[in-house]
């Protein structure tokens, strides 16, 4: 296969690349392992690799009346069209370099492209309970999530368990083919991994990956938190940056030790930490460390799965700490009120705090 610049390619790059395509439709053991390693090294690239795979392999099954040509023609139809909601893509000979899109045409992109699959009658999404989401995309990628108020064990393909917050969501890929073990999260997890010396687990967390062969150890990285947070109970873990810039960021844990990642400025803090206050949440306790009435409210909703709104503003020094141990919410909100002065009114899912 010719030396390219992958690293470079978006999703619909991808979807473009002769050599990509004769991999996802003749299946070449060679190319498997390839795009193994290749995916090993670049895992800010998977979730692009992995949907590409996912589309054309859908392709491949459209009906036989639609010759390969017309399926290049029609993607490469989609991909150019026009679309009154962004402006035109393709003018005449000017079509616009697709580096230089928005995310809000990556998104059109896609979803003109799961339109097309879905019409053919090739794409499909399994039905979502939803008490325990899941989703079976082309038997490839698994995905895992939870809602407000909710927490989920759920084992993976190699005996590994996964305790998943409130609110949080993990995907893999079915099976964990290859020399390597990749799991995504958003949100919070605590990661049991059983031990595998020839194939690494990695839990890939936005710009930061965290590796490990045997181990446990919690992550944190709920988007709206302006850190990542890496914390190890037992065994040894690399944590880095997946931007080649900022290569300069590695550390390796130890138990008891956790990292906390800057988002902004991509820094890594190597501390010691407390284990009630970074993982309590998987033994049903609910903390809070010197929190702001932002922080406990964000929190409180998405512990109790709930919807809080707050009459009148909060002290300028208002603050809490303190441990909640299987606590419900009236209990908790009770002891607010005792503490910090608050009132409270529940009413099923709403809840009105004065302060």
């Amino acid at each position: 296969m010719k030396e390219k610049d992958y690293k470079n390619y978006l999703l619909e790059d991808f979807l473009l690349d002769d050599d990509f395509r004769s991999w996802v439709h003749d299946g070449d053991k060679k190319l498997d392992y390839f795009w193994q390693k290749w995916m090993d090294s670049h895992p800010e690239k998977v979730e692009d690799v992995l949907t590409a795979r996912q589309i054309l392999y859908s392709m491949k099954f459209m009906p036989v009346m639609v010759e390969e040509d017309e399926r290049g023609d029609t993607l490469q139809n989609i991909i150019q069209r026009k679309t009154s909601a962004y402006g035109s893509f393709n003018s005449g000979d000017n079509f616009v370099p697709f580096r230089k899109r928005s995310n809000k045409v990556l998104f059109s992109i896609a979803a003109s492209i799961a339109l097309l699959i879905i019409a053919a009658g090739s794409f499909y999404f399994m039905n979502i309970d939803p008490d325990m989401r899941e989703t079976r995309l082309s038997d490839t990628v698994i995905q895992k999530s939870t809602v407000k108020g909710q927490k989920l064990t759920h084992t993976l393909p190699d005996g590994s368990k996964v305790i998943l917050n409130s609110e949080s969501q993990i995907s893999y890929v079915d099976h964990f083919h290859g020399s390597s073990r990749m799991v995504r999260l958003t949100g919070e997890a605590f990661f049991e991994v059983v031990e595998d010396k020839s194939r690494p687990f990695t839990v890939i967390t936005g710009n930061t990956s965290t590796q490990v062969l045997g181990t446990s150890f919690n992550v944190n990285a709920f988007p709206e938190n302006n850190e990542t947070k890496v914390s190890l109970l037992t065994g040894k873990v690399r944590v880095f940056a997946n931007n080649e810039e900022d290569s300069k960021w590695e550390v390796f844990l130890e138990p008891g030790q956790k990292v906390s990642i800057d988002r902004t400025s991509g820094e890594f803090i190597q501390s010691r930490y407390d284990f009630v206050r970074e993982m309590g949440w998987k033994e049903n306790i609910l903390v809070f460390d010197k929190a702001d009435h932002e922080s406990v409210v964000k929190e409180l909703e998405r512990w109790y799965g709930v919807n809080i709104t707050t009459v009148n503003n909060p002290p300028l020094k208002w603050e809490i700490k303190g441990h909640f141990k299987d606590a419900s919410l009236e209990e908790v909100l009770e002891s607010l009120q005792y503490t910090n002065k608050i009132e409270f009114k529940i009413e099923n899912k709403n809840v009105e705090l004065k302060f």
